[in-house]
């Protein structure tokens, strides 16, 4: 399945980039929890409806371009 399909990467991404531009200096597994409960509570919720509601056109786009790459 094409990752443009799939929302959850796009959200994955933004947790991964707040996570090293927000607490680059996580030692132990304990702080590393800490830290992304932290980033996933941050990432608004506007951009999970937006992600969410881009899914048809993910689709239409993904099927217009024959599983090509996409603009998402």
């Amino acid at each position: 399945m094409s990752p443009d399909l799939n929302p959850i990467e796009h959200l994955w991404d933004q947790l991964k980039r707040s996570l090293k531009s927000n607490f680059s200096n996580v030692t132990n597994r304990q702080e590393l929890i800490n830290a992304l409960k932290l980033c996933w509570e941050r990432i608004p919720e506007e951009n999970i409806t937006h992600l969410i509601e881009s899914v048809p056109d993910r689709f239409r786009e993904c099927i217009r371009n024959r599983g090509g790459p996409t603009r998402y």
